[in-house]
């Protein structure tokens, strides 16, 4: 690559870095949000629903390894699958590439409330999780839900919050999905969506042949009585236990203002660029002619 084509491009580079936004969307875009519920799971009789992973590196999609100090100077690794549990509203997976649904089978296995992380109070986590698992490790559960005999992958990959351009009216969207037992599989499907718009009225459509139907683009129905409008500026905090789940997924590093020099470098390397290519441009007709 040439050396003026390489100095154009580094300042592209430094132009597209500087929309990034705290929110981790490039100004001029929005995120729908999602989440879901399972009915059915009754029918699992020794077994628990898992979602996995749910926790991701945002840079590479794949399951966060790090840990966390407790109060007792423990570091017991962040959990990165999820228990589906009925009657319960999840969220959708941070930053994973892709997340499944599979069933385990627990037996000898201990299933066991989450405890608290250092500066939550008791009962702040009502998720289940299993030690064993737990202890895996990120790399031994990554083997463990690939090849274990004791998983069955039912095939189902959850949706993600999407990106979408600012001024869109929809604000989320939430699934019912019902488990289903197929001889010795188990198999997910959906069954109806709930689309909630910004103003807070809502629409809600049933599943056509398995498939999610598109949203009109207006609620017909009046907003949930939970339903919390979002603020004119400042983004609204995380908080999963919103039905509407206004905050969405944690901010990531970035900021809403170019630096003040930016705008001057990106200019200084284009016009770098040009001149470069210039004068390349007569050294070829220089030598040609010679």
């Amino acid at each position: 690559m040439s050396a003026s084509l390489r100095l154009a491009f580094l300042a592209l580079a430094l132009l597209s870095a500087s929309t990034a936004r705290a929110d981790g969307l490039a100004s001029g875009f929005q995120a729908h949000y999602y989440s879901y519920e399972l009915i059915g799971l009754d029918a699992l009789s020794g077994r628990v629903l898992v979602a996995y992973p749910v926790l991701c590196d945002y840079r590479t999609g794949e399951p966060l390894a790090a840990e966390v100090a407790d109060a007792e100077g423990e570091l017991p690794a962040l959990v990165d699958y999820e228990i589906v549990r009925p009657g319960r509203r999840h969220r959708a997976a941070y930053h994973c590439r892709e997340s499944r649904l599979y069933v385990v089978d627990v037996t000898g296995l201990k299933v066991e409330p989450t405890a608290p992380l250092p500066g939550e109070g008791e009962g702040e986590r009502d998720g289940l999780h299993i030690a064993a698992i737990d202890a895996l490790g990120a790399d031994g559960r990554s083997k463990f839900f690939r090849a274990d005999p004791r998983v069955r992958d039912t095939g189902f990959v959850l949706e993600r919050d999407s990106v979408v351009p600012s001024g869109d009216p929809l604000r989320s969207f939430h699934d019912v999905l019902e488990l289903a037992r197929v001889g010795e599989e188990f198999r997910v499907h959906g069954l109806q969506v709930t689309y909630t718009y910004r103003d807070g009225t809502r629409e809600i459509l049933a599943y056509v042949d398995g498939l999610r139907p598109q949203p009109a683009g207006k609620g017909n129905l009046p907003p949930d009585p939970s339903f919390i409008p979002e603020p004119e500026s400042l983004p609204p905090p995380v908080d999963t236990a919103d039905e509407n789940f206004a905050g969405g997924p944690p901010a990531l590093p970035g900021s809403d203002e170019s630096p003040a020099w930016l705008w001057p470098l990106v200019v200084a390397l284009l016009v770098i660029a040009g001149l470069v290519g210039v004068r390349l441009g007569r050294r070829r007709a220089s030598a040609g002619s010679q």
